[in-house]
């Protein structure tokens, strides 16, 4: 039984190029969607032979990888993020492993965690359920995990996955997460986010070159729990 590739992406071109050489030829299916880049991320992806499917983000990253997985035709999925590769292990374990003897069960792997190359060897031991069936879904707007409450999580020791973070990236992410717990539900303008400033929520605007400049503006919003 085959397995599809999920991903979703929104302005990766820089990742996009090391992330599509690691996945060539290790799966027989591969979904992308694309939240609506500005940059070449769709067009690199298109130049690598494969489809896009455009679907606008809703700052709800669970939502949008549902919708990725309600795209693939396997049974079986395996989500990955563009800022992450997988060892050779990992690669060679997924083109053999026999997903129909899999009924049941989650497949989590060891995941090495690098911060602008710095290694966080300070990290606790970071699982992550990758691949699972068509039962299996994202469940929340950030930090999102699949409920694989039902499944019995088999850890994979014989591979890894490498998760490379830029700081800059990070921090734009974190902007975003920002809006999120606001309840915002629409993308702000790029370069754009905010920052919990004693309970207020202030708008930060990114800047070429790595600045940053803080605005005398704040966004209204209550506090979700998410």
């Amino acid at each position: 039984m085959s397995i599809t590739l999920c991903a979703i992406m929104l302005n990766e071109e820089r990742n996009l190029p090391t992330f599509l050489e690691n996945i060539k030829g290790v799966f027989p299916y591969y979904v992308f969607v694309d939240g609506g880049s500005t940059d070449q991320s769709v067009k690199l992806v298109e130049i690598a032979g494969y489809h896009v499917y455009h679907i606008p983000f809703e700052l709800d990253f669970g939502k949008q990888k549902n919708r990725a997985l309600n795209l693939a035709e396997t049974k079986w999925r395996m989500f990955l993020d563009i800022d992450e590769t997988m060892s050779r292990g990992t690669q060679t374990m997924l083109k053999c492993m026999d997903v129909d003897k899999l009924d049941g069960v989650a497949v989590s792997f060891f995941r090495d965690n690098y911060l602008d190359g710095i290694s966080l060897d300070d990290f606790p031991l970071d699982f992550q359920i990758r691949l699972f069936d068509d039962t299996v879904f994202y469940n929340k707007p950030i930090h999102e995990k699949p409920d694989c409450s039902e499944k019995k999580v088999l850890k994979f020791f014989a591979g890894r996955i490498y998760h490379k973070k830029d700081s800059y990236k990070q921090y734009r992410s974190n902007l975003i997460y920002e809006l999120i717990c606001r309840g915002v539900r629409e993308m702000p303008p790029p370069g754009e986010g905010a920052f919990n400033e004693n309970g207020k929520l202030r708008r930060v605007k990114l800047l070429p070159d790595r600045q940053i400049q803080v605005l005398d503006e704040y966004i209204e919003g209550p506090l979700l729990n998410i």
